[in-house]
C-alpha cells in the first residue's frame, strides 16, 4: 500500500475514533446517525485506497506485480468489511443487542480466519419455501 493510501487509511481511522468517542449517552437516532457516518467514512477511505491501487495496477511493470496489487485489493475489501462489522458490533453492544452482537462477532471471526482452501465447507440446507 502506498504512503498516500496509508495516510488516508490512518486519517479515516482517526476520524472513526473521534466519532466513537463523542457522545456519552446518545439517543437511538443519534446512534444510528453516528453509525451511518462511521460506515460512510470507512467506505470513503476504502474508495480512495482502491483508486490508488487501481492506478498502480495500470502502471504495473509485469503480471506478477499486477497480481500482487489485485491481492492487496482483496485484502483491502476484506478489511473494510471487517471494519464495517466492527462498527455494527460496537453499536449493537451499546444498544444492548446481545444476539446481534454474537452474530457479528462470529462473522468477524470467520472473516479474520477463513477456512483453508480446498476444504469443503458445509452448505446450509435448502429453504423448503423456495422450492
Amino acid at each position: 500500500m502506498s504512503r498516500t493510501s496509508l495516510i488516508l487509511l490512518v486519517a479515516g481511522l482517526l476520524v472513526l475514533g473521534a466519532l466513537a468517542a463523542q457522545a456519552d449517552e446518545p439517543r437511538p437516532t443519534d446512534l444510528n446517525s453516528q453509525r451511518i457516518a462511521e460506515i460512510k467514512n470507512l467506505i470513503a477511505v476504502e474508495r480512495a485506497a482502491l483508486a490508488e491501487l487501481q492506478d498502480r495496477i495500470e502502471r504495473a511493470p509485469d503480471q506478477a506485480a499486477e497480481l500482487d496489487l489485485i491481492k492487496r485489493i482483496g485484502e483491502l475489501k476484506r478489511n473494510t468489511e471487517i471494519g464495517i462489522l466492527e462498527i455494527q458490533l460496537r453499536y449493537a453492544r451499546i444498544e444492548g443487542l446481545a444476539e446481534a452482537a454474537a452474530r457479528l462477532e462470529t462473522a468477524i471471526d470467520e472473516l479474520r480466519a477463513p477456512p483453508p482452501r480446498g476444504v469443503p465447507q458445509p452448505r446450509p440446507a435448502p429453504d423448503a419455501a423456495r422450492r
